[in-house]
């Protein structure tokens, strides 16, 4: 399809490219890499879409809807994305240097690995074309965008302005902002585990209740911030050196008691202990242990018995929970955003053909947690929060959504698993 001058498409040939695209990706004859570089593509509606790979170098996005596409990818260098509606999109690895993204909606989208560098658009007006001129740098424009429950993990955002935007509860780990401009933003609840934030502006930034471990900061303006319950380096709850025995001493008493049915060892009480930094508990037995307002946030818990586990306002953000046995477990008001919970069973645990335990998330914080394959049949999760949770091949049959707020959609009685990326 010729599309030689065209600055503007139809709405025909906007669908003759995403077709041709669809081929591409499925190397089918005839398939043609979308190239949509440099278009007018302002208020375009395509949403869903698949448009992984394609090339929208210096287009003009403003106002268009790419909610829930796959963007996975692509090439974004220089395009203007002002008001975009990104939310629930997936931009893994995409090229977004020198992007305008100002006022845009990328609540819940996966930004993992991408590139927000800056960047620049030049004008070669001898050519008369716009070029591509990577020595020239301008900032990437976050600013007043909302990238709430976003994924940034690994995102390269250095030099990036994002003054008022709203990080709150996104993954910014190993993410780099190094001389970002971060002024006023929200980051309350984000994720910031091992982020580079040297030579930041974080004037009036709010830093509530974010995950700050292994952050490096030197160098950054912290004036008026705000980092009331922020978790950083010096421990907010009980530390493993206050317990009588050795962590792993305590766990093999818990094994003892657990395995013996209670006539040996003691069951583990660890209410209250900053456990951010003990080693990883893959596979452990650990039924029955009582975590109750523990910080065990980025935690590897791979694979571990938790049956009937207390974990009552728990600090669980971006714990390792999966394939998990959490049947009959208590986590009211536990925060898992952003746990990784595949294939985790949270169904109840029946004790006698007659006697069982609903395994309890009342007023779980579930935001953007991986629940794909996840079995929370007949949980009850009343109050809770799993907006932008993943969420494919999760079973939900009987479970309690009372007064929860979440993206799933129903269809005559039935939930319909929406987010599946």
């Amino acid at each position: 399809m010729d599309l030689v001058g065209v600055q503007r498409l139809t709405h025909t040939q906007l669908a003759r490219v995403v077709e041709k695209h669809r081929e591409y990706r499925l190397d089918m004859p005839g398939g043609i890499r979308a190239d949509l570089s440099f278009f007018d593509l302002s208020q375009i509606l395509l949403a869903g879409a698949d448009l992984s790979e394609a090339d929208f170098t210096g287009a003009d996005l403003t106002g268009a809807d790419l909610s829930e596409c796959n963007l996975q990818g692509s090439e974004f260098f220089g395009a203007n994305l002002t008001e975009v509606n990104l939310r629930g999109a997936n931009l893994e690895g995409a090229n977004m240097r020198g992007v305008k993204l100002s006022r845009a909606n990328l609540e819940g989208a996966n930004l993992k690995n991408a590139d927000l560098r800056h960047g620049a658009m030049k004008t070669d007006r001898a050519a008369g074309d716009p070029r591509i001129d990577g020595m020239e740098k301008h900032a990437t424009d976050l600013s007043h965008a909302s990238l709430a429950s976003a994924q940034l993990e690994g995102a390269d955002m250095t030099l990036a302005e994002a003054v008022q935007t709203d990080f709150s509860d996104a993954n910014l780990t190993n993410c780099n902002l190094t001389g970002s401009i971060l002024k006023g933003a929200n980051l309350n609840s984000a994720v910031m585990q091992n982020a580079i934030l040297e030579k930041a502006d974080l004037r009036d930034a709010d830093f509530s209740f974010a995950i700050l471990s292994g952050a490096k900061t030197e160098g950054a303006n912290w004036a008026g911030a705000n980092k009331d319950g922020a978790l950083d380096e010096v421990p907010a709850g009980k530390s493993l050196a206050e317990l009588d025995v050795s962590f792993k001493k305590m766990l093999d008493l818990h094994e003892s008691w657990v395995t013996s049915g209670g006539k040996e060892g003691k069951p583990a009480i660890l209410d209250g202990f900053d456990l951010r930094d003990a080693p990883k508990l893959d596979g452990y037995h650990l039924a029955g242990i009582s975590f109750n307002g523990a910080i065990l946030c980025g935690l590897s818990m791979v694979g571990a018995n938790l049956l009937g586990a207390r974990l009552e306002n728990a600090d669980l953000r971006n714990c390792k929970l999966k394939r998990a046995d959490l049947r009959g477990a208590n986590l009211k008001g536990a925060r898992l955003n952003n746990a990784d919970l595949r294939k985790a069973l949270l169904s109840p645990l029946k004790v006698s053909s007659s006697r069982k335990f609903v395994t309890n998330l009342t007023g779980c914080q579930l935001r953007r947690a991986d629940l794909r394959g996840a079995d929370l049949a007949d949980a009850n999760l009343q109050g809770s929060d799993l907006r932008h949770a993943l969420t494919r091949k999760t079973t939900l049959d009987g479970a309690n959504l009372d007064e929860a707020l979440h993206d799933l959609e129903r269809d005559e009685g039935t939930l319909q698993l929406k987010h599946g990326s």
